[in-house]
């Protein structure tokens, strides 16, 4: 009988030990897949967060290109208002030594010096001042100063927005430069790359919706 009870016993205990064992195993492969949801979940969410950084920058550029394009208007205001007389008394000159001005013909008669603009290169002239200021936003080494800390200036929160190597220049006639969105948190990071390519409007050519002037290229995930 003593017996009899000790086998019980012994099995009980043996029971409880393997049931104690595969709670524990249980236990421990939920808190493995939580960790592992976990983990998942806060990929995505950092992938999203850097994600969205990039869509603030996006927000910036089109703020600078506006800024961007007021520079312009005021540096060929500036021009017509203090360099313009200058500028066709020089091509005058020019003409009048024998040299072939593209921006007006002079027209020598008996009541003295006349001249007859060309409208067209007079036209391409001014809208090429405009450009000029409209490029020194971005690439004039203060302006350009400006501009990168303009938009690195969305950091915050573990958002991390980097312009590569403060390399903003002209390309293909474009404006083009690359940022990166970082987004840490804890061991997870997040970053995404992508290439800005900025159109240069011409001066009758600025009323069009900002979006239109900007290009993004080469959107690259890394780890």
């Amino acid at each position: 009988m003593i017996g009899e009870k000790g086998s019980i016993l012994i099995n009980t205990i043996f029971v409880f030990f393997i049931l104690l064992i595969l709670s524990i195993t249980l236990l421990s492969i939920s808190l493995t897949n939580y960790s592992i949801q976990n983990v998942y979940v806060n990929s995505k969410k950092c992938f999203y967060i850097s994600e969205g950084g990039l869509e603030l920058v996006y927000g910036k550029v089109v703020e600078e290109i506006q800024r961007a394009i007021k520079y312009g208007e005021h540096k060929l205001n500036n021009f017509l208002k203090f360099e313009y007389d200058n500028f066709i008394e020089n091509e005058i000159d020019k003409e009048l030594m024998g040299e072939d001005s593209i921006y007006l013909n002079v027209i020598l008669n008996e009541n003295g010096i006349s001249y007859n603009l060309n409208k067209k290169n007079i036209e391409q002239k001014l809208n090429e001042e405009f450009q000029n200021g409209y490029k020194k936003f971005f690439l004039e080494k203060s302006k350009k100063y400006n501009f990168i800390k303009d938009i690195e200036k969305i950091n915050g929160n573990g958002l991390k927005i980097d312009l590569v190597d403060d390399l903003v220049y002209i390309e293909n006639n474009r404006i083009k430069f690359k940022i990166s969105s970082l987004y840490k948190k804890r061991k997870i990071r997040k970053e995404i790359t992508l290439d800005f390519y900025i159109k240069i409007p011409n001066k009758g050519n600025v009323d069009k919706n900002t979006n239109e002037f900007i290009e993004v290229r080469n959107w690259i995930r890394r780890r």
